[in-house]
């Protein structure tokens, strides 16, 4: 599917992206020491009383917990999830801890270093300090963030057939730059998976990350690459080769315009498609508030969600006013 001049672009980004790493390395060699948790809150949910454990990663530049995110998360709960949420917004109030509680077992304010993988090794590794089987009880564990507005429909019907796949982990979409992989904002990990050595020594071992791209070369494509490696395998709702086989010819000028001839990312250059056709419960935020491909007819949007939506539209419509004030 890609064309030489891609596939040669695709070698020297990936040189690029090893010297990123390299660099990042060096920056957390300079820093020192590990990122450190401010407090722990105890929700209101009790420890092993859903069958799927979720870990979500939170971020907030205004230290607040958005209507949108408590949208999701209450989502989460209502889909058989207990939640740990990790919060990178390092002054998070009480009050606005209050906002989730009830559909969490804890909640962890912690140094904003790492980004959102920091933020679900930091609750995996301590869940695993204080057990090795801490996943056994568990019938498979998520582990999501708030890069994405939804879902734009009901997510009990979404993780139940994502749980029934009969696959190792399942995500809701995938790429195929450097290395065929989930993309990670919302993934599903069977109990096998969860359980697995592999996957806790991936957590246990990785570092950090200082620089986003170290964390998705290391952090999202490291994670599919260490598991397929492993032996296990994934497959996602939302699948690239799926919808391009559907719409050859627009795949095709748009990769050729836009990556010389690589494939793009899906959740931008494709957005309307994955909702419309491929029912994708989320919308990427920083395709709404920042459109940084310049993705035509991102009002669109609009159209799609309606206010029956629990009022979903207009917490998106908030959200980006307040991100955008400033700016």
């Amino acid at each position: 599917m890609i064309g030489t001049v891609g596939c040669l672009y695709e070698v020297a980004k990936g040189l690029g992206m090893r010297s990123v790493v390299a660099l990042d390395g060096l920056r957390r060699w300079r820093h020192g020491r590990l990122p450190g948790i401010h407090r722990i809150v105890d929700g209101d949910v009790s420890a092993r009383s859903k069958p799927i454990l979720c870990i979500f990663a939170h971020f907030d530049r205004d230290d607040l917990i958005d209507d949108y995110v408590v949208h999701y998360v209450k989502q989460l709960f209502d889909s058989g999830c207990e939640i740990i949420f990790v919060s990178t917004a390092e002054g998070l109030s009480e009050a606005q801890c209050e906002r989730v509680k009830p559909f969490t077992r804890q909640i962890v304010v912690r140094e904003n270093v790492g980004h959102d993988f920091g933020s679900w090794k930091t609750a995996i590794c301590q869940e695993l300090a204080g057990s090795e089987s801490a996943f056994s009880g568990f019938d498979g564990l998520i582990i999501a963030n708030d890069s994405v507005y939804g879902p734009i429909r009901p997510l009990p019907p979404i993780v139940a057939e994502m749980s029934a796949r009969g696959c190792d982990f399942c995500g809701i979409t995938d790429s195929w730059r450097y290395f065929h992989h989930v993309q990670s904002y919302f993934v599903l990990f069977d109990k096998r998976v969860a359980c697995s050595k592999t996957f806790h020594q991936f957590w246990i071992n990785m570092p950090y990350y200082h620089s986003k791209h170290a964390v998705i070369w290391k952090g999202e494509i490291g994670l599919s690459r260490t598991l397929v490696q492993a032996g296990f395998k994934f497959d996602v709702l939302c699948g690239y080769e799926d919808l391009r086989a559907r719409h050859a010819r627009t795949f095709w000028e748009i990769e050729r315009r836009s990556a010389r001839g690589r494939p793009v990312n899906a959740t931008h250059y494709f957005w309307e498609l994955l909702v419309t056709e491929q029912k994708c419960p989320f919308l990427k935020v920083q395709l709404l508030r920042d459109n940084p491909k310049d993705v035509p007819n991102m009002a669109r949007w609009k159209e799609l969600l309606d206010d029956g939506q629990n009022g979903l539209k207009g917490m998106i419509e908030s959200h980006l006013t307040r991100v955008s004030r400033g700016e």
